[in-house]
C-alpha cells in the first residue's frame, strides 16, 4: 500500500487542502550603470570593440 493511499484512509482531507506557492523570484533585468564592476565593463567594452570591428571588417572586405 502506498503512502499516499494509506495518509488518505486515515485523513480525509489529505491532498485537498491547498498549499502555499513558493515565493520564486522572478529574473528581473537591471541595467543600472552603477551596479557593473569595472572588470565587467572592460571585458564587455572588449567585446563590444570585436563585434563592431568584426562587422566593419567585413563590410569594407566586401
Amino acid at each position: 500500500m502506498g503512502e499516499a493511499k494509506r495518509r488518505k484512509e486515515t485523513d480525509p482531507n489529505y491532498g485537498k487542502v491547498a498549499q502555499k506557492r513558493p515565493n520564486e523570484k522572478r529574473f528581473k533585468l537591471n541595467l543600472d550603470p552603477r551596479n557593473i564592476s569595472p572588470t565587467e565593463m572592460i571585458i564587455w567594452a572588449v567585446l563590444f570593440g570585436t563585434t563592431t570591428a568584426v562587422f566593419l571588417g567585413t563590410y569594407v572586405w566586401q
